[in-house]
C-alpha cells in the first residue's frame, strides 16, 4: 500500500477526508484523548517513529542554531553537534528549548501522518478510524498542554526495542548522554523511566562501589569488607583515594548513566558494567555534509558532416547600360560645349579693312607753329597740352577710340555675344548638375 502524504485522500465510513485537513484537526487533540484512544484499540507504536518525526521537525532550527553559534566557544552548540544521535527525551526537551507554536503545530501534524501510516499497516477497522475523526471534530483549536508535558503523557503509548533505552541501546546512550546532556537533563529521564536518581551517595553505596572495585582486582575477605563499612563517609573516600579508586559520594555525570542503566525496567535485566571507561570518551564523527553531486558534463565533439544547400539566390540586376550611355553622351556634350566658350574666348577679332578716307573737316584748323616753344627735356608734355587745346569732333574721337582697340587687340563686342556668352554658361552648368545627380545615384546602386 503507498504511504499517506498530506495530499492523499483517504476514504473513511464512505466519506472521504483529504490528510491535510484531517491531521489539522488531529492535532487539536489533547494528551489525554491521543493516548486513551491508541489504549481503545489496543495500539503501542515504536519509539523510532516519534524520533524520526521530531527530528525531521527539528532539524532546520538546529542547524540555524550551531551556524549561529559556530563562531562562539559555546556548550550548546557542542550539544546540538550530537543532534542526529539524541535520544527520545533529550528531543522532546529540545522541542520546548524552541518554544515554538509553529514547530510544535509542525510536529503534532507530522506525528498524526506517521501514525494514520502506522494505522493503516496495522490494519485498524474502519469504524475505529471513523470513530477518531469524530473525536477530533470536537475540539477546534489546539490544547493549551505544555509540549513537554505532552509528550511524556504519552511515554506508554511508545515502546522500546529490547534492551533499549529511550530510544538507544546502552552502548550508545552512554556516549551520547555522558558528551550532549546536563545532570540535570539526566535525573529528569531517570524520573521518566521511574529512577530516582540520587544527588549523593549514601555510605553503604559508596561501601558497595569500593568493595566492588577491590573485587575485581583480587578477592576481599570478609574482615577487609567489614572493615571498609564501618569507615565513616569522610574515611572511606580518604581510603578510595589512596587505593586509587574512583568513588565519591557526589555523582559523577557517568555514574548517573550507570545508575540509570542499572535501574530503570528497560535495560536492569540485561545491565552489565562497561569494560572500561573509554566508551565515555567517544568522539563524535565529523559530518560530511551532503551536497549535491554535479555531475561533470563531458561533452563530445560530434563532427557532423557540414551540408551545403545551395539555394537559389535572387539576384537584383538592374540594367545600367541606358544611364551610362546618357551620362557618356551629356559629359560629351558639355566637354564640347566647354571647347566651343573656351575658343570664342581665345578667338582673335576679326578685324575688317577699310579703306582708308581722308578725314572731312568743316573748318579748318590753324596751328600757329611760331606760336609753340619747347625744348628737349619738356617736348613731351608741352606738345600734350598743346593738342589739348585743339577741339576734337565726335567723330573724331570715334574714329581714334576704334584705332586704339584695333591697336590693343581687342574687337569692339556687341549686346548680343554678351549674351550668347551668358546662354553658354547656364547651360553648362545645367548639364554639369545632371552629370553629377546621375553618378551619385549610380554609385548609390540605381536611379531614385
Amino acid at each position: 500500500m503507498n504511504r499517506l502524504s498530506l495530499e492523499s485522500a483517504i476514504v473513511i465510513n464512505n466519506e472521504s477526508y483529504v490528510m491535510k485537513d484531517l491531521v489539522f484537526k488531529l492535532a487539536n487533540l489533547p494528551s489525554s484523548e491521543f493516548s486513551n484512544f491508541l489504549k481503545s484499540i489496543g495500539l503501542t507504536v515504536p519509539k523510532k517513529l516519534k524520533i524520526a518525526v521530531l527530528k525531521r521537525v527539528l532539524k532546520e532550527a538546529v542547524d540555524k542554531t550551531i551556524e549561529e553559534r559556530a563562531k562562539l566557544a559555546d556548550e550548546l552548540g557542542y550539544r546540538l553537534s550530537w543532534f542526529s544521535r539524541y535520544s527520545e527525551y533529550q528531543l522532546e526537551n529540545l522541542l520546548k528549548f524552541y518554544d515554538s507554536v509553529s514547530l510544535n503545530k509542525g510536529y503534532l501534524e507530522a506525528l498524526w501522518l506517521e501514525l494514520f501510516n502506522y494505522m493503516m499497516e496495522k490494519k485498524v477497522s474502519d469504524v475505529e478510524l471513523h470513530r477518531l475523526v469524530l473525536l477530533a471534530e470536537e475540539y477546534k483549536s489546539p490544547s493549551d498542554e505544555d509540549i513537554l508535558e505532552y509528550n511524556l503523557a504519552l511515554k506508554d503509548s511508545f515502546y522500546d526495542e529490547p534492551n533499549e533505552i529511550d530510544g538507544l541501546a546502552p552502548n550508545e546512550f552512554r556516549p551520547v548522554l555522558f558528551k550532549s546532556s546536563t545532570l540535570v537533563e539526566l535525573r529528569e529521564l531517570g524520573l521518566k523511566y521511574d529512577v530516582n536518581v540520587p544527588k549523593r551517595l549514601k555510605k553503604e553505596q559508596l561501601a558497595d562501589i569500593i568493595i566492588a572495585e577491590l573485587n575485581e582486582r583480587g578477592s576481599v575477605s570478609e574482615e577487609r569488607e567489614a572493615e571498609i563499612r564501618k569507615m565513616s563517609i569522610v574515611v572511606m573516600q580518604r581510603f578510595a583515594k589512596d587505593n586509587d579508586i574512583k568513588a565519591s559520594i557526589e555523582l559523577k555525570k557517568e555514574e548517573v548513566i550507570e545508575y540509570i542503566l542499572a535501574n530503570a525496567s528497560q535495560t536492569k535485566e540485561m545491565y552489565f558494567l562497561p569494560s572500561d571507561s573509554t566508551i565515555y570518551m567517544q568522539e563524535l564523527e565529523p559530518q560530511v555534509k551532503e551536497e549535491p553531486v554535479v555531475e561533470e558534463v563531458v561533452v563530445e565533439e560530434v563532427q557532423e558532416e557540414v551540408i551545403v544547400v545551395e539555394e537559389p539566390v535572387e539576384e537584383f540586376e538592374d540594367d545600367y547600360a541606358p544611364v551610362l550611355e546618357e551620362i557618356k553622351f551629356l559629359r560629351k556634350l558639355l566637354a564640347d560645349h566647354v571647347e566651343i566658350c573656351d575658343a570664342f574666348n581665345e578667338e582673335e577679332p576679326v578685324v575688317e579693312e577699310i579703306p582708308e578716307e581722308r578725314p572731312t573737316l568743316k573748318e579748318p584748323i590753324f596751328v600757329n607753329t611760331a606760336s609753340f616753344y619747347s625744348d628737349k627735356k619738356h617736348a613731351k608734355k608741352d606738345f600734350k597740352d598743346f593738342t589739348a587745346t585743339i577741339p576734337v569732333t565726335e567723330e573724331a574721337e570715334e574714329q581714334a577710340a576704334e584705332e586704339e582697340a584695333v591697336a590693343m587687340g581687342k574687337a569692339p563686342q556687341s549686346k548680343a555675344d554678351d549674351a550668347f556668352v551668358a546662354i553658354s554658361w547656364v547651360i553648362a552648368i545645367i548639364l554639369l548638375g545632371v552629370v553629377v545627380y546621375l553618378l551619385v545615384n549610380y554609385l548609390r546602386g540605381g536611379i531614385i
